[in-house]
């Protein structure tokens, strides 16, 4: 059944808000803050609501209909909803609380689905249809689900509010459930109900009416045990009986020791260890440390035996009193010493691979005097002279000068010249703050719940677009710019030809992230590098690549540069988009 709710107020005005308010009460949501502080200059709102300025943070903010004066107020020092006028609710009314200050009322039947609490003077009518319970003066009563079976019966409490149906005069039930941890609770359900206990085996249950006590016994279940000793080196089996001492004998050089702590030491007496004993084997399955002590351990390889390492053998030092030799390849990871060679300009071999010091000098450069000769010292190395160096400098230059000012040097290999272009000039650089001159905002059909406003960091003198969302997935909005191509362009700048400045609410790509694209003036997309997954709490500068090495810039024509913004509400993710620059060359 519908509640059909209506609160009266002073001022008479039937069926104002109707569905429309009940919507409005759940769009807004009262909160006190500053003047703007949601960033007002709204360029973008996909979000399923809209948001009205808070004005200096203490007047109440209100949502005025028509020439009626009427409407909906936010009580901001009391951080509530107000009507001035009836409402009236046509479907049902919900929420976690519903006060009425004056009088609660109702025109029809109340139901009440959950427990009740009653806590001053109840006045009802007509029906009044409760749930499983009812709360009085902090005490919660549960009815039995059905009615009583005969007349005469009265509602009996077990003491924890449990209500039952019983006969008037009669005594309750003393003990209603009886419960055992891990196992269902046996609960008795009317007077004459009849717990019964029942003995498994091996337990006995006894009773004493006169003295009111059960008794359970446990009969004894012990056993003699015997089990049989096997050996693996022969001898025949022995069954070792219950109550029987099992001994264990040591062998040769083993004697075994049993104490008083339920231990048994064997200990092997004999200190040396023959291999054919051993199957010339030893393994060890585990870990297993030797310590000498003070002593020393000898492998002793004569005749034609040797010590063989399969693995690896490491240690901090190993010394080799005669020779250290290596069949295959030597990896030294550290530091080289040589014992006695002292500080020498060269390390040089002979014919035998013996290292000496050669303190010969090096080539002085007065001592060349062609490129032969130098060639010659160098051992065939070739040489870099004349008009390949003067290119190799150039190069070095030219990279240096396109790094932003302007000026860059051509160098002619057949007729060996050299050309200075002077810079920049009038047009050459085109920097776009936002809101970007001519730029067009939109979706591309799936994903872009949120809003774009533009704002300002007054800490960074920043100017930014702002792009949020409400929704847990990444949501995303696209800004697309054109840009004319100057009329005597040239080239692009070589070392940075877009610069895009950015931040991100939150670190993770994953919360907010910025992508940039471009198209040349035929409408193709350029392949950029380092342009996608810009995120960084901080303000920065992203230097983009890729125009200057392909696609079509005809002057006159327009270049379009798509800045695809994204964030979702997770870890307060944002994506903040800053100033743009285009740098090219143009000719004087």
């Amino acid at each position: 059944m519908n509640l059909l709710l209506t609160i009266k107020r002073q001022i008479g005005m039937q069926y104002l808000l109707r569905n429309t308010a009940a919507a409005l009460i759940v769009l807004m949501v009262p909160s006190i803050a500053l003047a703007s502080s949601w960033s007002p200059t709204l360029l973008v709102n996909t979000e399923a609501f809209q948001t009205i300025d808070d004005g200096d943070g203490s007047t109440n903010i209100e949502l005025r209909f028509g020439t009626t004066g009427s409407g909906l107020i936010l009580n901001v020092s009391e951080e509530q909803f107000e009507f001035d006028a009836n409402v009236e609710v046509q479907g049902t009314l919900s929420g976690n609380i519903i006060h009425a200050q004056d009088s609660f009322t109702s025109s029809g039947n109340l139901m009440i689905k959950g427990t009740t609490t009653l806590s001053g003077a109840v006045t009802i009518n007509d029906e009044a249809t409760f749930g499983s319970g009812i709360i009085i003066n902090g005490v919660t009563y549960i009815f039995p689900f059905g009615d009583a079976s005969s007349t005469g019966k009265l509602l009996a409490s077990d003491g924890n509010g449990n209500l039952s149906w019983t006969a008037a005069g009669s005594t309750p039930n003393t003990f209603q459930t009886l419960s055992i941890s891990g196992q269902d609770d046996i609960v008795s359900d009317q007077t004459s109900d009849t717990l019964t206990f029942v003995a498994s085996s091996n337990i006995t249950i006894t009773t004493n009416a006169s003295t009111d006590t059960i008794t359970i016994a446990a009969a004894d279940t012990s056993q003699q045990t015997t089990f049989t000793l096997s050996g693996d080196g022969g001898g025949s089996d022995q069954t070792i009986s219950h109550g029987n001492t099992l001994e264990i004998a040591g062998g040769a050089s083993i004697t075994t020791t049993a104490s008083a702590t339920d231990t048994l030491t064997v200990d092997v007496t004999d200190d040396s260890i023959d291999g054919s004993e051993l199957a010339d084997t030893i393994t060890l399955d585990a870990a297993t440390t030797f310590t000498l002590g003070s002593n020393n351990l000898i492998f002793d390889a004569t005749s034609s035996g040797f010590f063989n390492v399969v693995g690896t053998a490491s240690g901090r030092t190993i010394h080799a009193q005669d020779l250290l030799t290596s069949s295959g390849t030597l990896i030294v990871e550290g530091q080289v010493t040589l014992a006695n060679t002292t500080s020498c300009t060269n390390l040089t071999t002979n014919s035998a691979g013996v290292l000496a010091c050669n303190n010969t000098d090096y080539i002085e450069e007065s001592e060349l005097t062609n490129e032969a000769q130098l060639e010659t010292q160098l051992g065939g190395i070739d040489v870099i002279v004349s008009t390949e160096l003067n290119e190799l400098v150039d190069d070095q230059v030219n990279a240096l000068f396109q790094a932003g000012s302007g000026i860059f040097l051509e160098y002619d290999d057949s007729g060996g010249t050299l050309t200075v272009h002077t810079g920049f000039s009038s047009g050459a650089q085109v920097s776009l703050s936002p809101e970007y001159a001519g730029a067009v905002y939109y979706g591309d059909g799936g994903n872009n719940v949120g809003q774009m406003v533009l704002a300002y960091d007054s800490s960074n003198k920043e100017n930014f677009y702002k792009w949020t969302s409400t929704l847990s997935s990444l949501q995303d909005y696209n800004i697309s710019v054109r840009v004319k191509v100057p009329e005597d362009f040239d080239h692009w700048d070589g070392s940075v030809p877009l610069q895009f400045r950015y931040r991100t609410n939150a670190a993770s790509a994953n919360d907010n992230q910025i992508d940039i694209t471009m198209l040349d003036t035929a409408g193709s997309s350029v392949s950029l590098t380092g342009g996608v997954n810009f995120a960084n709490t901080s303000w920065t500068t992203a230097t983009i690549t890729g125009p200057e090495a392909a696609g079509t810039y005809t002057p006159g024509s327009y270049i379009t540069i798509l800045i695809a913004m994204q964030a979702r509400t997770t870890n307060d993710g944002e994506a903040h988009a800053g100033f743009l620059n285009i740098n090219w060359h143009t000719e004087p």
